[in-house]
C-alpha cells in the first residue's frame, strides 16, 4: 500500500491517536489529582466490606469514586489498550516525524494511564 491512500490512512491513524492520547491522559491526570486531594485513597486497603464509604457532601472520595465507578474510569482500561496497540501498529505506516512523535506520546500516555489503572486497582475498588 503506497501514494495517497497510505497518506490517508496515517492522517486518519494521527488523529484518532492524537484524540485519545488527550482522553486517556486527561483521565488518568483527574483520577491521579483527586485520589491526591483524597489522601491516596487508592489503590483501597480497607476492602473489608467491597464498599466505598460514600459522605453526604461532596468530597473529593466521592468525586474519585463516581470518576473510577463512572464511564470514564471504566472505558479507561480499553481505551487505553487500544490506543498503545493503535499507536504500536500504526508506527511502521507513518514515516513522517511529526507523526512518529505523535504517535510515541499516545503510546507512552498509553503505557502509564494502563499502568496506573493497573496499579491503582479501579476494578478491584
Amino acid at each position: 500500500m503506497d501514494g495517497p491512500i497510505k497518506r490517508m490512512l496515517c492522517r486518519l491513524l494521527i488523529i484518532t491517536a492524537a484524540v485519545l492520547t488527550v482522553w486517556v491522559g486527561g483521565v488518568a491526570a483527574v483520577v491521579e489529582y483527586l485520589n491526591a486531594r483524597a489522601g491516596f485513597y487508592l489503590p483501597r486497603h480497607d476492602l473489608y466490606d467491597g464498599k466505598w464509604r460514600r459522605s453526604f457532601h461532596n468530597t473529593p472520595r466521592d468525586l474519585l469514586c463516581d470518576l473510577v465507578h463512572g464511564a470514564e474510569g471504566l472505558l479507561q482500561l480499553p481505551l487505553s489498550v487500544v490506543l498503545g496497540l493503535g499507536a504500536l501498529i500504526a508506527l511502521p505506516f507513518c514515516r513522517s516525524p511529526s507523526d512518529k512523535w505523535i504517535l510515541r506520546t499516545a503510546l507512552a500516555v498509553a503505557a502509564v494511564a494502563l499502568a496506573s489503572f493497573l496499579y491503582r486497582g479501579y476494578f478491584t475498588s
